[in-house]
Formats: C-alpha cells, structure tokens, sequence
C-alpha cells in the first residue's frame, strides 16, 4: 500500500517518544504500550535496514540496464 508518510520522519519521531516514554514510565496513551510502540518501532528499523540493504545490492543492476540502454539507444539512432 503507497503512503506519503515518510518511514525515516516516522522512525525518528517514534524514537524520541520512546526516549521520552522510557524516561517517564508512568505516561499513558489510551490502549498504547510502551512495548507495543518499541516492538513496532524496532521492526520499522529493521525494515528501512533489509530495504536499503536490497538498494545497494541492485546498484550494478541499474548501471548495467542504464549502460546497455545508452549503448541501444545510440545504435538505434545512427545516421
């Protein structure tokens, strides 16, 4: 499903309330734990980790496509 949040904001944004939650462990959020929001925080993590993982790894890829688009384009266009 597309978002137009961005996962970086939201990861960040958990964390300092996390840092806050941790500090005050009194505080309360209607049906939100302190561990439900950790869980769901170090999962996000992981995610942005194996899909920055999985950038890198297509980057010869991408040069390989772009290179042999290059060279295919330039002898379809030959005079």
């Amino acid at each position: 499903m597309p978002t137009s949040l961005n996962p970086h904001e939201v990861r960040s944004d958990a964390g300092q309330i996390l840092k806050v939650w941790t500090v005050n462990p009194d505080f309360k959020l209607k049906d939100l734990s302190v561990a439900e929001l950790q869980s769901d925080h170090d999962t996000l993590v992981s995610t942005l980790a194996q899909l920055e993982q999985k950038e890198e790894e297509m980057v010869p890829l991408r040069n390989l496509r772009d290179d042999l688009a290059a060279k295919l384009k330039a002898n379809c266009t030959r005079t």
